[in-house]
C-alpha cells in the first residue's frame, strides 16, 4: 500500500473502526461523555469540520456522526512506523504535512470527495496546550469555501482537560459532543470568505476551562495532576524566569526561588495564576512583551538533536544527526549534521504558519517534498515557547483576543 492507497476504502474499514470505537469506549468508562448527535448518517460528498481538542477526536466525530464513515486528515509526523501506516492507510486516514503544501494530500483528499466520500478536518490544523481555541489558518477556511460542499460541524467540549496535551490522563471528566449541519453547497459558495469565516470561528470556538466554570459538579481523578505543566508554562510567577520550573505529583515548584504552588482536581492553582490556563497566558503575555521589546533583534537559539521519520518496521522516528536552531523574523533555520553530513535547513517565514510542537518534545517543520525534520531542543521545557514565538512572529493575536468570534 504506498501513498496513491491514503484515502482509498479498504475492505476492512469500518471493521477497523468498530474496534477502536470500541476500545477508546473502554479507556473512557469512568468518564461521561454525552453525545448530541446527527438525526440520520451524512451522505456525501461532504466535508466534517471540528475543533481540535485531544488525540481523541476522531472517536468523538464517529459517535456525532452516527458512524457515518469518513476519511480524517491527519498529520504526517504520526505516520513513521510501517505497521502503524499500513493501519491508518486500512481506516482510511489522508497524511498532510502540516502548515505546508502537500500535493499529495490534496490530490488524495479530491480522491477521496469525487469518490462521493466524507472528509473529517480539523481547521485549526493543531493541538494547543491551552485549553481553548487559538487560531484558524485562513487558507483553510478558503479551501472549505472552494468545495462547495455539504459542511457538517462537530463540536467538543471538555476533551482537552480530560486528556491534556501537557500532562497526564484524567478520570472523572465530562465532555459533551453536538453535530450538526453549517452549510449546504449552495450557501457555501454564495457566502463571502468573511462571512464563512466568522460562522466558522463561532461554531469551532471553545473554551474547556470556561466549560469546567459551568460544571461546577466536576472534579478529575489524577494522581500527578501538575506534573509536566512547566512544559506548558515556562515561565516562574514569582521569579520570572525561564524553564527553573520542576512539577511531581500535585506540586510544580521554581528551582531558582522556591516558588510553590499546588493543583486541585481542578486545574485550579493554591498560588500565582488561578489557573493552568492562566499560567499559559502569564507565559504568553511574557514571551510578547520579550518580543516587542527586541524588536527586528527578536530571536531564539536552541541546540537540538535531529530526528526523521523512519517508516520501518518496528521504528517510528530516528536520529538523523545534532546541529542549532535559530527562529527569528526570517523564519527557522537549522545548522547541524545529517546522517554524517553538514546540512543547512532554512524554512522561511512567509511560509510558515506557526512551528507544530510536541509539548516538552519537539517542534517539527516540512520542506517542499512533505519531508518531516523533528527537532528536539536540549531543554525539553522551551517547545511551546518556540510555538508561541512563531505565533507572534508571524502576528498572529494572543488566544484570548479571538473571544470576538464567540
Amino acid at each position: 500500500m504506498g501513498e496513491r492507497n491514503y484515502g482509498s476504502v479498504h475492505w476492512a474499514m469500518k471493521f477497523l473502526w468498530s474496534v477502536a470505537r470500541g476500545g477508546v469506549s473502554l479507556l473512557f468508562h469512568r468518564n461521561t461523555i454525552r453525545v448530541n448527535a446527527l438525526e440520520k448518517r451524512i451522505k456525501g460528498p461532504a466535508v466534517i469540520v471540528c475543533n481540535h481538542v485531544s488525540m481523541f477526536d476522531w472517536y468523538f466525530v464517529s459517535q456525532a456522526v452516527r458512524h457515518s464513515p469518513f476519511h480524517m486528515v491527519m498529520g504526517r509526523y504520526f505516520l513513521g512506523e510501517k505497521r502503524f501506516d499500513n493501519l491508518m492507510k486500512v481506516g482510511g486516514v489522508i497524511p498532510k504535512a502540516v502548515f505546508a503544501h502537500d500535493n499529495a494530500s490534496a490530490i488524495a483528499s479530491m480522491r477521496a470527495l469525487r469518490r462521493g466520500a466524507v472528509l473529517a478536518v480539523f481547521p485549526e490544523a493543531r493541538l494547543g496546550v491551552s485549553g481553548r481555541l487559538e487560531s484558524i489558518p485562513l487558507e483553510n477556511i478558503a479551501m472549505l469555501k472552494r468545495l462547495a460542499l455539504p459542511v457538517y460541524g462537530v463540536h467538543i467540549d471538555g476533551a482537552s482537560l480530560m486528556n491534556p496535551k501537557w500532562g497526564h490522563r484524567r478520570d472523572g471528566a465530562l465532555v459533551e459532543v453536538s453535530a450538526k449541519q453549517l452549510f449546504d453547497g449552495e450557501t457555501l459558495s454564495k457566502a463571502s470568505l468573511q462571512d464563512v469565516e466568522a460562522a466558522l470561528y463561532r461554531y469551532v470556538w471553545f473554551d474547556d476551562y470556561a466549560f469546567l466554570e459551568r460544571h461546577p459538579e466536576v472534579h478529575y481523578r489524577c494522581k500527578s495532576p501538575a506534573e509536566k505543566l512547566e512544559n506548558a508554562a515556562w515561565v516562574c510567577p514569582g521569579c520570572g524566569k525561564e524553564f527553573t520550573l520542576k512539577s511531581k505529583g500535585a506540586t510544580i515548584t521554581c528551582s531558582e526561588c522556591g516558588f510553590t504552588a499546588v493543583m486541585d482536581d481542578r486545574f485550579r492553582l493554591s498560588r500565582g495564576p488561578a489557573t493552568a490556563q492562566g499560567w499559559y497566558d502569564l507565559a504568553v503575555d511574557h514571551l510578547y512583551q520579550e518580543a516587542a521589546a527586541a524588536g527586528d533583534a527578536f530571536r531564539l537559539a536552541s541546540p537540538v538533536t535531529l530526528k526523521v521519520l523512519s517508516h520501518a518496521k518496528g521504528k517510528g522516528q530516528r536520529e538523523a544527526g545534532e546541529g542549532t536552531c535559530i527562529l527569528d523574523r526570517n523564519g527557522l533555520s537549522y545548522r547541524g549534521t545529517m546522517d554524517g553530513r553538514d546540512i543547512r535547513l532554512d524554512f522561511p517565514l512567509e511560509g510558515m504558519y506557526v512551528l507544530p510542537f510536541g509539548s516538552g518534545k519537539n517542534w517539527i517543520s516540512y520542506d517542499d517534498k512533505t519531508f518531516c525534520y523533528i527537532f528536539c531542543p536540549e531543554e525539553p521545557r522551551s517547545c511551546t515557547k518556540w510555538y508561541v514565538a512563531s505565533a507572534c512572529l508571524k502576528g498572529i493575536p494572543l488566544p484570548q483576543n479571538r473571544k470576538g468570534f464567540s
